[in-house]
């Protein structure tokens, strides 16, 4: 019986959600829309580039200096966008080491958007 009775608590909390866990749980599910955010908005900055066909590439991978035309179109945006304008302030500041602002990054993009590109004219040609 007393084994029934707290079994019957616990379902009862699992429930509701008020688990202890569940401040953590809520923290990361947080994180992960914020990062999303942070790759959408990356995501559109690449493709406005690619759309246009600018050159992305430049002599260095630094913020606020000159001869990087994609860092530069982050910086510009960013003034207009609470979310952006925090993760180029995380990474002056040097709170966050790993970001989506790098080489490999826009290249993994650019790759994507060929692919997609790449299917969609294969897929108009096969309707002709």
């Amino acid at each position: 019986m007393n084994n029934m009775n707290t079994w019957n608590k616990l379902r009862k909390i699992l429930n509701k959600n008020q688990t202890i866990d569940n401040i953590w749980q809520q923290k990361v599910i947080r994180k992960k829309e914020h990062r999303r955010q942070i790759l959408v908005r990356i995501l559109l900055d690449v493709k406005c580039l690619t759309k246009h066909i600018l050159v992305f590439q430049g002599s260095n991978e630094k913020l606020h200096q000159d001869n990087n035309k994609f860092l530069g179109v982050i910086e510009m945006t960013s003034e207009f966008d609470v979310i952006k304008q925090a993760c180029v302030r995380h990474i002056q500041n040097r709170e966050i080491y790993y970001h989506y602002l790098g080489h490999n990054i826009q290249n993994e993009f650019i790759s994507l958007f060929a692919h997609s590109f790449r299917s969609f004219i294969i897929k108009i040609i096969k309707e002709a």
